[in-house]
């Protein structure tokens, strides 16, 4: 019975798994794009000069409707969230915004920011493609990445007033493009028929057993 509960569990995790990305878009490096879909486009791009806020732009902007979910990029761990960040609800009033923690395909680790977020993920570990919060009246993503595993002097920093200075971080989208993301195990692809077979086989062997041992009046 244990062993059929442990079959079970490794089932229902794999097609979640096999869900979960089906959700969301990937980029040909195989992390989960932060907004579920394919956007280059976006509104603002990385050290694009902002006139309303007299700086450059030191993430790239998604757009994205009100209440659509925003995703992890990978596995990794939520180190920070509020929903108090001063600049990241409408109209530069304190909104929601999180740091999440991710590691490359070459074991360097980096620091996503994801602000104008309502609802942002606790803190705490993190699947690939799991949602971690939703687009708020802003109607975009402001999307950061800063490199290496320690945060930002500033995790919050959207704007530079020093165009020779980014302070750590970098173009989110040509990180994407150019770093890979963790393997994921594919267990969907070549664990799930055999599981099911052996599940099937021993729900028949107990099956049969339980007949033998109670037989009918």
């Amino acid at each position: 019975m244990v062993l059929m509960l442990l079959l079970s569990g490794m089932l229902i995790m794999a097609f979640n798994i096999q869900a979960i990305q089906a959700e969301t878009e990937q980029t040909p490096t195989d992390w989960c794009w932060p907004t579920g879909k394919v956007d280059l486009e976006g509104l603002l791009g990385f050290m694009e000069w902002n006139q309303a806020y007299n700086g450059w732009h030191l993430g790239h902007d998604f757009k994205l409707d009100q209440s659509m979910p925003v995703y992890a990029l990978a596995d990794g761990e939520v180190v920070l969230s509020r929903t108090d960040v001063e600049g990241y609800g409408l109209d530069r009033t304190p909104g929601g915004a999180l740091v999440a923690r991710f590691k490359a395909s070459t074991g360097e680790y980096f620091t996503a920011l994801y602000g104008h977020i309502d609802n942002p993920h606790a803190e705490g570990k993190v699947e690939a493609g799991q949602i971690l919060g939703y687009i708020n009246e802003y109607g975009h993503l402001h999307f950061g990445i800063h490199q290496g595993y320690e945060l930002a002097e500033n995790p919050w920093k959207g704007y530079t007033y020093n165009e020779s200075e980014t302070y750590g971080w970098v173009d989110p989208v040509q990180f994407l493009l150019t770093n890979t993301a963790p393997a994921i195990p594919e267990i969907t692809s070549f664990l799930i028929l055999p599981l099911f077979m052996l599940a099937t086989l021993l729900a028949t062997i107990i099956c049969k057993k339980n007949s033998e041992n109670n037989p009918p009046d």
